[in-house]
């Protein structure tokens, strides 16, 4: 029987072997500890909050049947915090130095870039900017209405009873109205300079 030597780096950006596996397992491990952790403070607070003759009445039963009073439960509820918060200490800095040293092959290997380069702006900074060359002296509503007739491809300009904002194909391209005056006044003074 022949060993398998371990996966480089770069095979790991390129493909996903079986260790990825078990590195997402453990990344997902971690979420779900941070957030059994909140529910455990949620309920630390709760039971804390009860006035001591009240905490005292409040009774849970053990799976045998045993009684179990809300005190002990709260120094339990705290030991299982203090363990998981050792879990996420233990686990937390490999797994961010792994995906950070995996981000980092990434962009180095020029396969996966995200965003736009420096300098370019989204299409509809590019419409706004378009239109201002035309007309610098239009006011922001005769701008919102420009772009609200000939929208960038794949974007939508809404004005409903949540406001009035322009949709994008994603979700992270969504500009409400607030954005969209800066977006004008940052083009209007680019022109100006």
């Amino acid at each position: 029987m022949t060993k398998k030597k371990p996966p480089k780096l770069a095979d790991v950006v390129n493909g996903t072997p079986e260790f990825m596996d078990g590195f997402n397992v453990l990344k997902s491990a971690l979420t779900q500890m941070r957030m059994r952790i909140k529910a455990l403070e949620e309920d630390i607070k709760h039971l804390a909050a009860l006035p001591p003759k009240q905490r005292r009445a409040v009774r849970y039963y053990d799976e045998d049947g045993t009684p179990i009073d809300a005190n002990f439960l709260i120094e339990a509820k705290a030991a299982a915090i203090a363990k998981g918060k050792e879990f996420i200490d233990r686990h937390t800095e490999p797994v961010w130095a792994f995906d950070t040293e995996i981000a980092r092959q990434l962009v180095l290997s020029g396969k996966f870039i995200t965003g736009r380069k420096l300098g370019t702006g989204s299409p509809i900074r590019k419409c706004i900017a378009k239109h201002l060359r035309k007309t610098p002296s239009m006011t922001n509503e005769s701008l919102w209405d420009a772009v609200k007739e000939n929208p960038p491809n794949g974007f939508t300009v809404c004005d409903n009873r949540a406001g009035k904002y322009i949709e994008g194909p994603a979700k992270f391209h969504n500009m409400n109205f607030e954005r969209f005056c800066n977006v004008c006044a940052e083009e209007r003074k680019a022109l100006k300079g």
